[in-house]
């Protein structure tokens, strides 16, 4: 089950952000992809650009406990661009780790049905363990990393009709343990 919600604060100079996330059935917080998990955070929106964000993150599962801060800046400086810089601390089983992420995202419109997004990620750590795999490697985790540096890049397409979506992506990333890409593709079709 997943729950979020959020409030504008200050004549909209600030906003306030909750998001939680809970297994439910016989195993839960078994999977170490999905722990449950609950965020906080709060963005000061500096213009209509660029905001300073902070966020607590707690994630509790059968495998996973750990506890995250993080700062940073996310800035908009044209139309489908988003730059995101952050500066987090975890602390779990494996320690205190200090580590920077860095992130670029941009957007084009083709025509009325076509867009295109591409972009790169990348997180090294500053301070804190080297890469300690969680579950060893015949078991990854689905996406991200616990304690390992990594750089990803993507680029994604999407066709909008009037009553359906066709989207698709490809991701390739480079990490200290696997090198690994990925392809996802979705339909959606809207209901009348």
């Amino acid at each position: 089950a997943f729950a979020t919600g959020s409030i504008d604060l200050w004549d909209r100079r600030a906003t306030l952000r909750l998001a939680a996330d809970a297994a439910l059935g016989g195993g839960r917080d078994a999977s170490v992809d999905y722990p449950s998990r609950v965020l906080l955070g709060v963005d000061w929106h500096l213009d209509a650009a660029v905001d300073l964000f902070a966020e607590w993150e707690h994630a509790d599962g059968a495998s996973v406990g750990a506890d995250m801060t993080r700062v940073g800046v996310r800035a908009r400086p044209w139309e489908r661009t988003e730059i995101l810089t952050a500066l987090s601390q975890a602390n779990s089983e494996y320690g205190p780790r200090t580590f920077a992420n860095v992130g670029l995202t941009q957007g084009f419109r083709l025509d009325d049905h076509w867009s295109f997004d591409l972009g790169i990620d990348q997180s090294n750590t500053l301070r804190g363990p080297g890469t300690t795999a969680l579950l060893g490697e015949a078991t990854p985790l689905a996406s991200g990393s616990t304690t390992e540096d990594y750089f990803a890049s993507f680029v994604g397409a999407q066709y909008h009709d009037e009553d359906w979506t066709l989207t698709g992506r490809a991701e390739r990333r480079s990490a200290d343990s696997e090198r690994r890409t990925t392809l996802l593709a979705g339909w959606y079709r809207e209901q009348r």
